[in-house]
């Protein structure tokens, strides 16, 4: 829905483009090289910015190699499940085991939507898939939170996930902020920046920031 809406603010939207680096002038950035279906491509403007979400930091290591940083990341997943739902309006309970987040079911027509289970995260963002073993501690923890409810892996229906950056890497204390690292300001290339958002509805304001710091803003 937001890319659309730039697009129709007139944003030219490049799909299947990976950025292989950055084009400089001198110690400033001035476009990127991209791999656009197998053609390399150059793209040029006066600021770049790196939101690429779980690969940024991965994509940094190209773009600016000496750049220190390391970012956690959780996994957060959620459930389409078979059975109804226990109650007519959404529940939330206090899960069995886990590090005590609380847990929620969630009518949805004849099925229930259960959520939300974290756990952390130390692979590839290619390689976000949840794992059976996952699901099944979170089905464990929402039978246990509930006298009379049963889900197994068998009534999974769906899975929906996503990486969410962390404090601290190897935990699931996630980010309470979002992050703008100014390349430039640590001697990196000048007009460079990274931004990594905790969650969909700040996606606006962290552009802004970003957009600001860049002083393409007020």
């Amino acid at each position: 829905a937001m890319v659309s809406h730039a697009e129709r603010l007139g944003v030219t939207v490049q799909r299947d483009a990976q950025v292989i680096d950055l084009l400089r002038d001198g110690a400033s950035v001035i476009g990127v090289q991209a791999d656009v279906a197998g053609q390399m491509v150059e793209f040029s403007a006066p600021v770049v910015v790196n939101a690429a979400g779980p690969w940024a930091m991965d994509l940094n290591k190209t773009l600016d190699p000496a750049l220190v940083a390391d970012t956690g990341w959780a996994m957060a997943f959620n459930l389409l499940l078979k059975p109804r739902s226990p109650a007519q309006v959404g529940l939330s309970v206090f899960p069995a085991v886990g590090d005590g987040d609380m847990l929620f079911l969630y009518p949805r027509g004849e099925n229930t939507f259960a959520g939300t289970w974290y756990y952390p995260f130390d692979g590839k963002a290619d390689g976000q898939a949840v794992s059976e073993t996952q699901i099944d501690l979170f089905l464990t923890a929402l039978n246990g939170s509930l006298h009379g409810i049963h889900y197994d892996l068998e009534d999974v229906l769906s899975v929906m996930s996503g990486l969410l950056p962390v404090t601290q890497p190897g935990t699931t204390q996630l980010s309470g902020s979002d992050q703008v690292i100014d390349h430039g300001s640590s001697g990196g290339p000048k007009g460079l920046y990274t931004q990594i958002g905790v969650k969909y509805t700040t996606a606006r304001s962290v552009a802004r920031k970003t957009l600001r710091l860049a002083k393409l803003l007020p």
